[in-house]
């Protein structure tokens, strides 16, 4: 009998012993995995703001990013004051992306009050019917410190077996994993559904059916949001031009890359990158 878990399994028995969200992401930050697939209630209330949605990406970029740096798991606090955590993912020795949980709010410092007042600071003339709000954060898990210590080292030891039993995929049909791999690889150059039909040997609607079934998502979504990502490091990470990102992420000019990133994300790709810019500048200070 065959006793080993996929990935989904892992993820829900991760989110049934934490109460918090967990997720699987590639080496470029898109995510390709999580239970439950929504946020929760509380961040999608949060990110109704552009503001406070830009500060959530980039607290995770930056999480992200000292992760493939050091190698190691990390935890930190998000822009809210909720706990989070990444641990880094291989497959045959090679780093192949990311497991992360979240959110979590401190039991020991009854910060639930606390997170009510960021949350309100934060949205402002924005905040949603109070009593809302004030559900969506009773309804977050909490843990001590100690705890949520200890429930990050067993996280560790689930990338480690998601690692050796290379589960980064979830099970899925072989024509919709090649689909998959084909956007990877060749993201930023012109994709077609035609040139994917050519490439693979069958209809639009096999291709477009087979590809919703497993990812619950269109290929063109899948595209957009492979392309965002390789957009949201090159902004975070390197000085090039808008303009040469959009070229090098697959879009056709730099207004279609800012019309994209700006309903991805809810912030423009200037306003993403000096985001990122003084996120960094404050902490090297």
């Amino acid at each position: 009998m065959n006793h080993e878990l996929d990935m989904e399994t892992i993820l829900r028995e991760l989110y049934l012993v934490s109460g918090c969200r967990v997720s699987v992401h590639d080496p470029e930050s898109t995510e390709i995995a999580a239970y439950p697939r929504e946020l929760s209630p509380f961040c999608r209330l949060v990110q109704t703001n552009p503001q406070a949605h830009l500060s959530c990406l980039g607290g995770d970029a930056a999480a992200l990013a000292e992760v493939r740096r050091s190698g190691k798991p990390y935890i930190y606090r998000c822009h809210m004051g909720l706990y989070e955590a990444v641990a880094p993912l291989y497959s045959a020795g090679v780093f192949s992306g990311y497991l992360m949980i979240g959110q979590i709010a401190d039991s020991e410092k009854n910060q639930k009050d606390e997170i009510f007042t960021n949350a309100t600071g934060v949205l402002g003339a924005d905040t949603p019917d109070i009593q809302s709000l004030k559900v969506a954060i009773e309804a977050l898990a909490a843990m001590d410190e100690k705890r949520f210590s200890s429930f990050v080292s067993i996280m560790q030891i689930c990338a480690a077996y998601l690692t050796l039993t290379d589960r980064m995929h979830p099970a899925q049909p072989d024509l919709a994993h090649q689909i998959r791999q084909y956007i990877t690889v060749h993201y930023a150059e012109k994709v077609s559904l035609d040139r994917l039909c050519t490439q693979f040997g069958c209809s639009k609607s096999t291709l477009m059916n087979t590809f919703r079934a497993a990812y619950d998502m269109t290929i063109v979504e899948y595209l957009t949001e492979v392309r965002v990502s390789h957009a949201r490091r090159m902004l975070a990470e390197s000085e090039r031009s808008i303009h040469d990102i959009s070229v090098l992420c697959g879009f056709a000019e730099q207004g279609y890359l800012t019309r994209v990133f700006t309903e991805a994300t809810g912030v423009s790709p200037s306003a993403f990158r000096r985001h990122m810019k003084k996120r960094l500048k404050d902490a090297a200070k």
